[in-house]
């Protein structure tokens, strides 16, 4: 899925991409369809089960050289559908991870449901969510820099020494925060369960619409599952 400039509409119809699609490999553009769903062009590849592999691969190649070569901050989602009565879930489903990355300002590339399954559910779930996000309130009105150093903390892997260069602090003062951070939350960075929550509720705080990132087009692109019996999987 994309938001299209309006120089890629296609003038048959003027949706989707022309018809040289960017991420449809050479031998599907006579087969490929494209269209607009929720502002976001998305474009289907028709291929069989036997073809999965070779064609995912290669269009997860072309897709990442294009959004690379293009320069811009463009993210592509990838999702399968078996069979035509699949399309609209799948599609929804992509545009769910589209607007995960670009809430997360996530970096430009490609993208697949099951690399952010936490993001996803999390978006789909409001309450949750800010329930969640509720926990770290208290480290945004320490009036120190207290969610920073969680969210690096949480980046680089718990290591000490890495995580106070990154903020480029003393790892006393890393400890100090940490415990401030445990102080506050009724949460420690330090056992495995309590950090599972820190995790999510990081990520909850910052789907909130205002914390919204700078991933602003993106292309969903979905890979195929090959069907059976002569249906065809289709590549978004």
């Amino acid at each position: 899925m994309m938001k299209p400039d309006p120089s890629e509409l296609n003038p048959l119809g003027g949706l989707g991409f022309p018809i040289t699609q960017p991420l449809a490999p050479v031998e599907h553009w006579g087969t490929s369809r494209s269209f607009v769903h929720g502002g976001y062009s998305v474009t289907l590849i028709p291929v069989t089960e036997s073809a999965h592999p070779e064609a995912l691969e290669s269009l997860i190649a072309q897709a990442s050289a294009w959004i690379e070569a293009t320069g811009e901050r463009r993210c592509a989602a990838f999702g399968s559908a078996t069979g035509h009565n699949r399309i609209g879930t799948t599609v929804d489903d992509l545009e769910m991870v589209i607007r995960v990355v670009e809430r997360l300002g996530y970096s430009p590339g490609v993208y697949r449901t099951e690399d952010i399954p936490i993001e996803i559910a999390l978006m789909r779930s409001p309450d949750l969510a800010e329930l969640l996000a509720g926990r770290l309130v208290p480290l945004t009105l320490a009036g120190a820099p207290l969610m920073e150093t969680l969210l690096s903390y949480l980046e680089h892997g718990r290591e000490r020494a890495n995580v106070a260069r990154q903020l480029h602090i003393h790892p006393n003062t890393l400890d100090y925060r940490l415990r401030r951070i445990h102080e506050l939350t009724g949460l420690s960075p330090w056992l495995m369960k309590d950090i599972q929550i820190l995790g999510a509720a990081s990520i909850a705080a910052r789907l909130s619409p205002e914390n919204e990132g700078r991933c602003h087009t993106a292309v969903a692109t979905p890979q195929a599952r090959g069907a059976t019996d002569g249906d065809e999987g289709f590549l978004r």
